[in-house]
């Protein structure tokens, strides 16, 4: 995405904003079949999850990092769970994933039913499909209010994140 000013955004599965019977034929999208297209939306992330269907939690970092130093953080968060994961009761681990916590907080949820993930503006999602939010959990997508900055796609063989670095430092991780 370019630089956003004072935007709300969305997170979420591309399938979720879609209108009955325009998501293209059968499970996976199709996206010369599907009316939903770059005619519809200004400005948007839009790729595949690298691992398919899932969940993410979004959290939002209390200090203001550039793209390199938020990319870290999170590849050292990544790590930390892991490091935790695959060594219970290591206490290293465990303090490293702990003082990494302590400097974020969770802001929300989001799913991905067609292995694809994106961001768009929500007042463009809206305008499209009113009706996007009703009938949907909450944990199929996130609002991220009036936020001015860029955000950013980062993949790695392994995972992708969507970061956001601007008024508020937000990023994806699942």
């Amino acid at each position: 995405m370019k630089t956003v000013r004072n935007r709300s955004l969305v997170i979420t599965d591309p399938c979720y904003i879609a209108k009955e019977g325009e998501w293209g034929k059968g499970e996976a999208f199709d996206w010369e079949e599907s009316t939903i297209n770059s005619s519809i939306f200004t400005d948007y992330i839009w790729d595949d999850t690298v691992g398919g269907d899932g969940s993410w939690r979004v959290f939002e970092i209390d200090k203001i990092l550039g793209e390199g130093g938020l990319m870290n953080f999170v590849d050292d968060y990544a790590i930390a769970l892991d490091n935790v994961e695959e060594h219970p009761g290591n206490e290293y681990y465990q303090k490293t994933l702990n003082r990494l916590e302590a400097q974020q907080k969770e802001i929300g949820t989001f799913s991905a039913d067609s292995g694809c993930t994106g961001v768009f503006y929500l007042d463009e999602v809206l305008k499209y499909n009113p009706d996007f939010q009703s009938g949907l959990s909450n944990k199929c997508y996130t609002i991220i209010e009036d936020f001015s900055g860029r955000v950013i796609l980062y993949k790695t063989d392994e995972y992708f994140h969507i970061l956001g670095i601007g008024n508020k430092t937000f990023y994806t991780i699942g």
